[in-house]
C-alpha cells in the first residue's frame, strides 16, 4: 500500500510538470475552391481533418467534432485567424494567387499549444 501512495504521489507530481509546458502541434491543410469559398483537407496534430470556408469564416473538424475554426480574409493573400477548440490561439496566411491560379493551396506549420487544456468549471 505504502508503494501505491508513493507511485501516485511521482505520476501526479509528473503531470504537474508536463500540463506547465508547451508543446507543438503541426499541419498541413490543403484549400480546394477558390478564396471565396472552398474545402478544406489535411492532417491537424496527426489527425486526418477536413473542414471548409465561406462567407469570411472556416472550420476544421475530426470525427464529426470542431478541432479549430474562425474567421478568415483574402485581399493579396488570404489571412486566417481562430482558435483550437479549447482556446489556443492559431493565425496563417494562404497564397490566394496560387488558389486562383490551381484551385488548390497548401499551408503547413505548427502552433505552440498547452498540454493541459483548461477545465470546465
Amino acid at each position: 500500500m505504502r508503494y501505491l501512495i508513493v507511485v501516485l504521489v511521482l505520476v501526479g507530481a509528473l503531470a504537474a510538470q508536463v500540463a506547465a509546458q508547451d508543446a507543438r502541434l503541426p499541419y498541413t491543410l490543403t484549400f480546394t475552391g477558390a478564396p471565396a469559398r472552398g474545402t478544406i483537407a489535411g492532417e491537424w496534430g496527426g489527425m486526418f481533418v477536413q473542414g471548409a470556408y465561406a462567407n469570411g469564416e472556416w472550420v476544421i473538424v475530426s470525427g464529426g467534432a470542431p478541432v479549430v475554426g474562425g474567421t478568415y480574409r483574402c485581399d493579396g493573400g488570404c489571412a486566417f485567424e481562430g482558435a483550437v477548440i479549447y482556446g489556443t490561439r492559431t493565425s496563417f496566411r494562404l497564397d490566394a494567387p496560387t488558389l486562383v491560379d490551381t484551385g488548390t493551396a497548401t499551408v503547413s506549420g505548427s502552433i505552440s499549444i498547452d498540454l493541459m487544456p483548461p477545465t470546465l468549471e
